[in-house]
């Protein structure tokens, strides 16, 4: 599988199982998670696994929904153009005699990709956002900035 279809399917899988995710139940407020203290793993981007823990309304779901699959084909062609990009910076790289314009404007291009994206992803948080409430909000930038992978070395158990 090339480097396209893969970020094409990951872009695709990543938005359809928001939806699906977004779907489910939502955990009760007193307590989400895996009875550990933890909240439950989600799929994809930090913001729909946190989207988890807010309790939405199955109103505020589907309007999700809806932001996601409305962003989901700007999204895929993003990543379609910076796979090709990359693609283009690669062989700028691997090319004899190597060209360090070539190889400059490629990685240039890249960023931009990289930037563009990263803007549409904003957008779209953004979007689902302004569907929240205050304390929606609170919650979900609560675990947006909670640590990812527990603890950290030499803070132990």
């Amino acid at each position: 599988m090339n480097s396209l279809s893969k970020y094409t399917v990951f872009a695709l899988v990543l938005l359809f199982t928001a939806g699906l995710a977004l779907a489910q139940p939502q955990p009760p407020a007193n307590g989400p998670g895996n009875g550990q203290g933890n909240p439950p793993a989600g799929p994809g981007h930090p913001i729909l696994r946190c989207l988890q823990i807010v309790n939405l309304t199955e109103d505020q779901q589907s309007q999700i929904k809806g932001i996601l699959e409305a962003a989901a084909p700007t999204l895929k062609a993003l990543h379609e153009t910076l796979a090709t990009d990359r693609q283009a910076l690669r062989e700028a790289i691997d090319a004899t005699p190597q060209d360090g314009c070539a190889i400059g404007s490629a990685l240039i291009q890249v960023q931009a990709d990289e930037k563009a994206i990263r803007a549409e992803l904003d957008k779209t948080k953004a979007s689902i956002e302004a569907l929240l409430t205050t304390e929606q909000k609170l919650k979900l930038a609560g675990c947006l900035e909670a640590p990812k992978d527990g603890p950290g070395p030499g803070q132990g158990n």
